[in-house]
């Protein structure tokens, strides 16, 4: 049973505090998961050239 069908039971049931209860946090549930889709993620740190880590160059092929 969903949150929903859960808040919908509670008010059938006369439990309206309840049912209170549980809508507000699903809500408050959803508006995190939406405020946490918004934030930017960790980046991967890239190790960037140093005198210490030279990068090779890439042989490219030759036309011919």
């Amino acid at each position: 049973m969903n949150d929903l069908e859960k808040v919908l039971d509670q008010l059938v049931a006369g439990e309206e505090d309840k049912a209170k209860e549980t809508f507000h946090n699903m809500v408050v549930q959803q508006s995190r998961d939406e405020f946490n889709k918004l934030q930017p993620q960790p980046e991967t740190p890239t190790v960037a050239p140093t005198p210490e880590t030279p990068v090779e160059p890439q042989e490219q092929p030759q036309a011919e």
